[in-house]
């Protein structure tokens, strides 16, 4: 096996995976249904409450054993309890775009450090690389 040989068959196998690979994306991107996306609006009021739950309970009759001659009475009375929901508003944050405030004039940011000197530029021969380092004192 020569070396062209070789490379002949390495650029077939490299041919052969780039047209797989297209053919396996243009069937992919064309035989999926379209996505149904389903979108749920947030409140706009922040302090929405929740829905009430109401439940009542009632003791199944067939759960209920059958009464023997030697099961005592029960002293407890037989009352359904009903369960209720003692849910207490939920408060939501305001949004970051509605909490930031919108400024009408521009403030000037000034320092009491003094401002570096600027470089003197230099020239160069072509093909030289400059490397900026940051934060060297040297």
């Amino acid at each position: 096996m020569s070396l062209k040989h070789g490379v002949r068959v390495l650029e077939v196998l490299i041919v052969l995976g780039v047209l797989a690979l297209v053919i396996l994306g243009w069937r992919a991107a064309h035989n999926q249904e379209p996505a149904i996306v389903q979108i749920t609006p947030i409140p706009l009021s922040p302090t929405a409450l929740p829905p009430t739950a109401t439940a009542t309970l009632t003791p199944s009759p067939t759960l209920t054993p059958a009464p023997t001659a030697t099961q005592r009475p029960s002293a407890t009375p037989t009352a359904t309890p009903t369960a209720t929901s003692t849910a207490t508003p939920i408060l939501r944050p305001p949004s970051l775009f509605h909490a930031t405030p919108v400024s009408a004039t521009t403030s000037v940011i000034t320092s009491t450090r003094p401002r570096p000197t600027a470089m003197p530029l230099m020239e160069q021969p072509a093909g030289t690389i400059n490397i900026l380092l940051l934060g060297s004192d040297r």
